[in-house]
């Protein structure tokens, strides 16, 4: 399988805005409030920005599959099966991917961020890659908090409530400017 495929570059480039709009948004909260704590915040945030980068980068580059291993008939061992998509034997515990079209060892479920399978190969770098993902979206919800607080500063209202609920709809009626869409953008992907 080629790295350029397109089937596993166009959703790590969909992954790789979201990331890159927490990242630079998180940079803008950091930059405009100077504090004691902003050294300490910037590499915290460094140091998870490449964690999740370089897990993902591992992820996607790492081949779980057995495309390409033939055995012959003599050298199949016990509880092996055929699969006849590959038109190959394949150990236990590996399963066909009808998205990726292989056949990947201990595969897990196929990652649609990331357009490649959970396999025995890429494991630890999905979890990884969801571990510092998951930490970078609390800090940015964290540090995001005051900003919140001051857009909603007319309280809990339906405008509020639909801002946070469908951003796009309301940048489209003209409700909200600019900066205020990006914030709630932000926001929901750190929920989601």
């Amino acid at each position: 399988m080629s790295r350029w495929d397109p089937a596993v570059v166009v959703p790590v480039c969909g992954t790789g805005v979201l990331v890159s709009s927490v990242t630079l948004e998180v940079l803008y909260v950091l930059l405009a409030n100077p504090s004691s704590a902003q050294v300490p915040l910037l590499l915290l945030s460094s140091y998870l920005l490449f964690n999740v980068l370089g897990n993902m980068l591992k992820f996607v580059w790492t081949n779980s599959s057995i495309a390409g291993v033939f055995l012959e008939h003599d050298n199949v061992g016990q509880g092996w099966l055929y699969c006849y998509t590959c038109q190959t034997h394949i150990p236990p515990r590996c399963h066909h991917c009808y998205t990726c079209n292989v056949c990947v060892l201990q595969r897990d479920h196929h990652c649609t961020l990331l357009g490649k399978c959970v396999g025995f190969s890429s494991y630890r770098y999905f979890l990884c890659t969801l571990f510092h993902g998951w930490l970078a979206l609390l800090l940015a919800t964290i540090l995001n908090a005051d900003v919140f607080i001051d857009l909603l500063h007319e309280g809990f209202s339906f405008h509020s409530f639909f801002l946070l609920l469908m951003p796009w709809m309301m940048l489209i009626l003209g409700q909200v400017k600019a900066s205020t869409f990006i914030f709630a953008f932000v926001a929901d992907t750190c929920i989601v």
